[in-house]
């Protein structure tokens, strides 16, 4: 019994099978006493024969992995020359989707609201809502690529105006974006902002 303990704890790890060691108990008592003797006695000729095939094999083994090695595809160099250009775009946008006139804010969320375009789009908005506004109109009409970092800076954006005293008014807002304000249940924060037709 004591022996069985040692073993479970020195296999006992993370990602281990908890009950290997049953199959293992199960596997040992089922061998008869004899076959443990002669398994004992077996595995020393086997390194012998072995390092002998490894010897025969490794000379052959090194021209065969030689020609079987693929040549490098340079896919992953095209996709991080076309993610800087996302950035750029986004913060392009978001200068254009902004306007300000006495005291009034108008802003126009961008068609992709992602984590690709999320941190330019922040620290824009973050630097054009400095100034704070009396009250501004959101139109959310033409977002139609949402994902959970985009609705998360689109809600802060909208509390942190509302907290700050602004008058927020969501004039208009995409199917897909209410849907996913509806799924992670801000259904109620956003209606209260949103404007009655």
């Amino acid at each position: 019994m004591s022996n069985n303990d040692d073993d479970l704890d020195l296999e006992s790890g993370l990602g281990h099978d908890p009950l290997e060691w049953l199959q293992d108990d199960e596997d040992a008592n089922a061998t008869v006493p004899t076959d443990v003797s002669e398994s004992k006695t077996a595995p020393a000729p086997e390194p012998e024969t072995t390092a002998a095939a490894a010897e025969q094999s490794e000379p052959s083994s090194p021209p065969e992995t030689d020609n079987v090695l693929p040549e490098p595809v340079p896919l992953p160099d095209t996709d991080n020359t076309s993610e800087p250009e996302a950035p750029a775009a986004a913060a392009e946008q978001s200068q254009q989707s902004f306007r300000y006139e006495n005291h009034k804010a108008y802003l126009t969320v961008p068609e992709k609201l992602a984590i690709q375009v999320i941190e330019p789009m922040h620290s824009e908005w973050k630097t054009l809502l400095y100034d704070l506004p009396q009250s501004i109109e959101i139109d959310a009409g033409n977002t139609k690529e949402v994902d959970t970092a985009g609705l998360q800076l689109f809600y802060s954006i909208v509390q942190q105006l509302a907290f700050k005293g602004s008058d927020v008014v969501i004039v208009a807002m995409h199917p897909a974006l209410q849907r996913q304000i509806t799924l992670f249940g801000l259904s109620d924060f956003f209606a209260q902002y949103q404007h009655a037709a």
